[in-house]
């Protein structure tokens, strides 16, 4: 995010000319603040975000509260079984896996939804733990936790999806409604900084959204392979979570994001 140290002289600018000012700081910098870009060429933010507003019909930025960031391509969502997606990119999700678990502490009460991502972070579980409540939503996630002898085990029912190995159905819902959660951990099929989290199955939305409305902390944890995608079903949006568990390639729009929302990058 470009800051006021970061000047151009002010100057009467034509608005095509100053939409290329904003071009030229949004390659440079990969996002910029509505205030500051004003200041700079000494314009009200009222023009500044017509500017904005005006490439971003262009897809060619996308708005954030404050200011805006470079458009990312929408890359189309893949629709893998568990199998295939335990041998994919393995080394960032071993970074967030890691990352996640350190975020535990014995006592907790903590759901993890389904996916590959999940059932890695219990690998890294502390082994001196006295106590640990988990609510797995995945049947990969659930016995990968049960081998575990300090882990209190609860699986919400319903029905099976067996591509994804995710509990679904309202009854695995009303399930859900019934608990209280101190962290949840949610892997994800889709990311995006303007579509937000996105499921292509409409059964985990329901499932995602029951398990986000009980937990007292919000962690998504996603590779950065599943960023710049979006999926038909919408479970929230980014800003929602308390913290983006994410590896060292996360795209740079995200950490641009981040910046202008104030959210936390882990």
């Amino acid at each position: 995010m470009i800051e006021a140290n970061d000047s151009v002289q002010p100057q009467d600018l034509l608005p095509e000319e100053r939409r290329k000012v904003i071009q030229k700081f949004l390659l440079e910098n990969g996002s910029v603040r509505t205030t500051v870009l004003a200041a700079q060429i000494n314009v009200s933010p009222i023009t500044v975000r017509r500017d904005l507003r005006e490439l971003a019909e262009s897809e060619e930025i996308r708005l954030v509260h404050g200011g805006a960031v470079l458009a990312a391509p929408v890359l189309p969502v893949t629709n893998q079984d568990l199998s295939v997606k335990r041998d994919t990119n393995i080394e960032a999700k071993t970074e967030i896996a890691k990352k996640a678990a350190s975020l535990i502490k014995d006592g907790d009460i903590i759901a993890l939804n389904s996916g590959s991502t999940m059932e890695l972070i219990i690998n890294y579980f502390p082994t001196d733990f006295n106590s640990l409540t988990v609510i797995a939503l995945g049947l990969n996630v659930a016995c990968a936790a049960a081998q575990l002898p300090y882990v209190n085990l609860i699986v919400p029912g319903g029905t099976l999806r067996r591509s994804s190995q995710a509990f679904v159905g309202i009854n695995a819902v009303h399930f859900l409604a019934g608990l209280r959660i101190d962290k949840g951990f949610f892997g994800a099929q889709a990311v995006d900084v303007e579509a937000g989290f996105t499921e292509s199955s409409l059964e985990e939305v329901a499932t995602n959204k029951q398990l986000l409305e009980i937990c007292t902390h919000r962690y998504l944890a996603a590779d950065s392979s599943k960023y710049g995608r979006v999926a038909v079903g919408k479970i929230c949006d980014l800003d929602e979570f308390d913290g983006l568990i994410i590896d060292s390639n996360a795209p740079k729009t995200l950490h641009s994001w981040a910046a202008a929302t104030g959210t936390q990058l882990i």
